[in-house]
């Protein structure tokens, strides 16, 4: 896949340029490749395998990488241009950033349990590194540190899946996988159901699903702002579509066995997440725990195997990502004022910049569900599917939940428009508003339109 050259290109060059102390350049470079591939792949749609059928672009997955890249470009954009003195190097850190956005298209392109894993570890290690960017903040460091160790572990759990399922079917690629077992009556063979539990377990953990979740708030909290939100976006939205194609082509077969323990994992996520979030006083942590349960709503799209239901997935990873991207960088310009990691830092917002309090406030009635905005379409049409394949009490726990959910969202949106007596005015550059204007605005006009992406 041509983006894979790319990106790993783009990365080392960019070790190569801070060499030359060539900061800016690896900056305009980098946006200017982020936005070179982005019109290429909304021009060419590159269909095939590649690496001896290891990796797989079809119509399945091509509108997944358009999502990646086009957040892979915001992102760039809003973090890299508002000023902030990134603790890591710029090249250090554009290399990392450029690799992890390799490892989520090989991580999308999957068709082989080898690329799987070697797209999560890919992604992984460089988020390990970037978690500890602030090394003077001891947060910082314990975020990384748990967030190396959990991870650890779940790849263990994830390797020791793959390798039951390659005892059982003798191959990595997920079309053998489908073919050997699907002449295995279903519950006849312990290891090819403890191998999918197993991998079940391990792409749950990178998900944030409870009962893996443990390791989100504290690493959310802990990281540079930037990497909370490349987390929560990208690198999410990535390890979802991971679970489309791997659950929903390979694993059919067993599909009770994990579609059960899928059930239980959603149920408790929008619970436990919508729930929790309700107590926090820290904006990321809130977000943390509001990131846990949009897993839980996007997870339930691959209860439903049928071509809706990834249209649904998409449509709702990309809503909760240009959201959660304009909340996070929001937020980012208060911490560079000195705000301390608190809600009570977006009080009086409206009078401080009323641009950015309408902007905030459009996102979160987004994330909330509510009409116009595209998280509306989003919710429901996950909802729909799942009601309509028998899911009606996982459907109504969600929608329970929801409300739940609208409380601590709206919150916020309280607070923004609270009387405040500061004075402080919170400018913002042109770049940052550019880029915040168009995530808000597609907000909108997947509300009012939502077949551009179904």
């Amino acid at each position: 896949m041509n983006y894979i050259y790319i990106f790993t290109g783009l990365g080392v060059v960019s070790l190569f340029l801070g060499l030359l102390e060539k900061e800016k350049l690896i900056k305009y470079l980098t946006g200017f490749v982020l936005l070179i591939s982005l019109g290429i792949i909304f021009t060419l749609d590159e269909k095939g395998s590649y690496f001896n059928q290891m990796l797989l672009a079809d119509d399945l997955v091509n509108p997944m990488l358009k999502v990646l890249l086009f957040l892979g470009l915001c992102h760039f954009i809003l973090f890299y241009n508002t000023g902030e003195e990134f603790k890591l190097p710029t090249a250090e850190y554009t290399a990392l950033f450029c690799f992890i956005l390799v490892g989520a298209i090989v991580v999308t392109l999957e068709f082989n349990l080898v690329m799987l894993f070697l797209g999560i570890e890919i992604i992984s290690i460089g988020l390990y590194i970037i978690a500890a960017g602030n090394i003077q903040d001891e947060k910082s460091r314990e975020a990384s540190l748990k967030y190396f160790l959990m991870g650890s572990f779940s790849t263990g759990i994830f390797l020791l899946g793959i390798t039951f399922i390659y005892g059982v079917t003798g191959s990595f690629l997920l079309s053998d996988i489908k073919t050997v077992s699907s002449g295995i009556p279903e519950g006849s063979s312990p290891l090819l159901l403890l191998g999918t539990l197993l991998i079940l377990s391990g792409l749950a953990f990178k998900a944030s699903a409870v009962p893996f979740h443990f390791w989100t708030p504290d690493v959310y909290q802990g990281s540079p702002t930037h990497v909370t939100a490349f987390m929560a976006t990208l690198v999410k939205a990535s390890v979802l579509f991971a679970f489309i194609r791997l659950f929903n082509q390979a694993f059919l077969v067993t599909s009770q066995t994990w579609q059960n323990s899928l059930w239980l994992i959603i149920a408790l996520t929008v619970t436990l997440g919508n729930v929790t979030a309700l107590y926090q006083t820290s904006f990321k942590r809130m977000l943390a725990y509001s990131s846990i349960a949009h897993a839980g709503y996007m997870l339930m799209g691959v209860l439903v195997p049928e071509d809706p239901s990834y249209k649904s997935i998409l449509f709702y990873a990309l809503s909760y990502s240009l959201a959660s991207l304009t909340l996070f960088g929001i937020y980012f310009l208060l911490e560079k004022k000195g705000k301390a990691d608190a809600l009570e830092s977006f009080r009086g917002l409206a009078k401080q910049n009323p641009e950015l309090a309408v902007l905030a406030a459009i996102s979160l009635s987004s994330m909330i569900g509510l009409p116009p905005a595209a998280g509306f379409f989003a919710k429901l049409n996950i909802f729909t599917q799942a009601f309509i394949n028998g899911y009606t009490l996982l459907v109504a726990i969600a929608l329970i939940t929801s409300l739940i959910g609208a409380f601590y969202y709206l919150r916020v949106i309280g607070l923004m428009f609270k009387m405040d007596n500061s004075v402080e005015k919170i400018h913002v550059g042109l770049p940052f508003r550019l880029i915040v204007w168009v995530q808000v605005i597609l907000l909108i006009v997947f509300g009012i339109f939502p077949a551009l992406i179904q």
